[in-house]
């Protein structure tokens, strides 16, 4: 599976090619599978793909052509994690669209490339102050959970989690990123997120991946998840109250964001569809007692939001619009996010926002 160079034809095809509605095959694009895809062309391995799907295949995409890209495909497609920490991307498959990014003046929120442009626009006279943000202790725990137990594996909470993790971090955030957590990594986490917030001003969660409401409890499941009875949830996932509670010992804002109301196959196959098993999430209202507190939900209660045919699912996208809006106030940024989404999907999902929030306005970038 690492290595192209050791599969047998069949396996080799398996990798590289997909099939289309017509049954006509195609080079997948996925940076993921290139490997195999090159390796068969290089062999001179044709996998049944005709010419014509070959000429398709060429048209000018954000999957070949950086300058194709919009801010948001393109930073997705320029940045890694790979060492925990926001960087540009080492592989080749990503170097074009670094080199992109960086003729074109942008940072994609790499710190350390920022810093090291300095020294090469010294006679260039620097940008008159903006105005200084209130709140900007800022820290932002970012999850994606896409490859679960003996499950199909999602399409996009990975490319969603990248993407919202990399925005937080552009816009002043100091970001944990963590994808496929399993059960006991999850709750730790959390643990250590609940820490590390005691300190700052605004906290943010963001969550995408598979999430299960069970007697009106809900819960977000970890990628090593069973559950094959309604009773295993409580020993098998994380209470959505947890992650909220973690989010609530910061001095100002906190906000739990969840995109995680994708119908999964959990909650088909607990005993049979038990009434006490929901398709969706159940809305829940912000904890008492705190002041300054959003929860937003992808979709309303009881019902199931989109994965998204694109690289990122209809709630990600809109998020990814509105984060580094100038001077939108917090409350205003998801009563939009909610419009956005609805139209988006043609009302099929409509984001649903619980929060408590005092007089005060309160922005993420201001201008």
């Amino acid at each position: 599976e690492d290595d192209p160079t050791k599969c047998s034809v069949i396996e080799l095809c398996q990798q590289a090619t997909g099939m289309n509605t017509s049954g006509e095959k195609f080079w997948r694009m996925d940076a993921a599978l290139q490997a195999y895809v090159d390796t068969a062309k290089s062999t001179g391995v044709t996998c049944g793909v005709v010419s014509k799907v070959i000429e398709t295949a060429k048209l000018e995409t954000c999957e070949n052509t950086p300058s194709k890209c919009s801010l948001a495909e393109l930073c997705q497609r320029a940045i890694s994690f790979e060492t925990g920490k926001l960087g540009w991307t080492t592989t080749i498959n990503g170097a074009p669209y670094v080199q992109f990014a960086k003729n074109s003046g942008m940072t994609c929120g790499v710190q350390e490339n920022l810093v090291a442009a300095v020294p090469e626009q010294k006679q260039v006279e620097p940008p008159a102050p903006k105005k200084v943000l209130k709140y900007t202790n800022r820290k932002a725990l970012v999850i994606g959970n896409a490859n679960y137990l003996d499950q199909t594996p999602l399409k996009n909470p990975i490319n969603d989690a990248k993407a919202v993790a990399a925005k937080l971090e552009q816009i002043g955030f100091e970001v944990t990123y963590k994808e496929n957590l399993e059960y006991r990594e999850f709750g730790r986490t959390l643990g250590d997120f609940e820490r590390e917030v005691a300190s700052s001003d605004i906290s943010l969660i963001y969550y995408a991946g598979h999430g299960i409401e069970v007697d009106s409890v809900n819960y977000l499941i970890p990628v090593d998840a069973e559950l094959s009875n309604p009773s295993d949830v409580k020993f098998e996932t994380v209470m959505l109250e947890d992650a909220v509670r973690a989010s609530l010992n910061t001095e100002k804002l906190s906000m739990v964001l969840v995109d995680a109301c994708r119908d999964n196959p959990f909650a088909k196959s607990m005993i049979g569809g038990s009434r006490s098993v929901g398709r969706g999430l159940s809305i829940v209202d912000a904890q008492p007692g705190k002041i300054d507190q959003i929860i937003s939900f992808a979709a309303e209660s009881g019902e199931v939001a989109e994965d998204g045919t694109g690289n990122n699912s209809p709630y990600a996208t809109s998020l990814l619009e509105l984060l580094d809006e100038p001077n939108l106030e917090v409350g205003k940024l998801f009563r939009k996010l909610g419009d956005n989404v609805e139209r988006m999907t043609n009302g099929k999902q409509i984001p649903v926002t619980r929060n408590r929030l005092s007089g005060e306005d309160i922005y993420l970038v201001v201008e």
